[in-house]
């Protein structure tokens, strides 16, 4: 009995020759023991040639198609063939258990499935990635909902990526501006190993907050002005709105004081 090499990557899912999903075979603490793979495979021989440890056959999906083909020959015709095997892989099970979690499904729901959803939205490209990233970020509207929420492991993990890290670099452009068209993140702060330099979004808060006046009275403001719809059930925090084309409005608060707006 052997062992094929690529089995051994743990983000290989499923034996497309027999379409069975990959199973832990043993478990040690000891990675002398763990990694005695002669020894461990006499003890389970019986079960292996048995059948016990068959699972019930799986569908094969264009991940696991793509992924035998990388490791098999480098072949690739997707927009990852551009980037490395370990970054590609990473994204898939990121982005695709970011959007699936986005519907709320059960962890095992989505640990079975993360790594295609995410490789057939990722495999067309950068526009394909960052529409999937604007629908997770549409999704999450409270109060509390804040990018690492919204993102999950995806975005705790490139936040500790390093920003010049060649193989992630392409994914951490994507999700920042994503995450600066949705969210108003001030100048000076950090975001994904970038200091922002220029604010591109208000919300309600930040903008009453910056100008100085209350919030129920700056929405009055902006509804009348066109930079806010008018309907729209999301707490202030989240109701965004261009800061850059809006600039003038804010920059000067008393006019709508005069009105007879505050």
């Amino acid at each position: 009995m052997v062992m094929r090499g690529n089995w051994q990557l743990r983000d290989v899912i499923t034996c497309i020759q027999h379409r069975q999903p990959l199973v832990p075979l043993w478990k040690s603490d000891k990675p002398r023991d763990r990694h005695d793979i002669q020894a461990r495979l006499r003890e389970i021989e019986q079960g292996i040639l048995s059948g016990r440890l068959d699972q019930p056959e799986t569908p094969i999906s264009d991940y696991d198609l793509w992924l035998d083909g990388r490791l098999q020959n480098d072949r690739d015709v997707t927009w990852f063939m551009e980037q490395t095997l370990s970054a590609s892989i990473t994204v898939c099970r990121l982005l695709g258990e970011a959007f699936l979690r986005k519907d709320q499904l059960e962890d095992a729901l989505i640990g079975d499935t993360a790594h295609a959803v995410g490789f057939d939205i990722a495999r067309h490209g950068e526009k394909s990635i960052r529409q999937a990233l604007d629908q997770i970020a549409a999704s999450y509207t409270g109060h509390l909902d804040e990018p690492n929420k919204a993102f999950g492991a995806m975005y705790q993990d490139f936040n500790g990526k390093n920003p010049v890290e060649d193989e992630f670099v392409p994914f951490l452009n994507i999700l920042r501006e994503c995450i600066r068209d949705h969210w108003p993140i001030a100048p000076g702060e950090t975001l994904l190993g970038e200091v922002v330099t220029e604010r591109r979004m208000h919300s309600l808060v930040t903008a009453a907050h910056e100008i100085g006046i209350g919030v129920q009275v700056i929405e009055h403001f902006l509804l009348e002005a066109g930079a806010l719809p008018k309907q729209d059930d999301r707490p202030s925090s989240r109701r965004v709105f261009d800061a850059q084309v809006h600039a003038e409005l804010l920059r000067d608060p008393h006019p709508c004081r005069t009105q007879g707006h505050a």
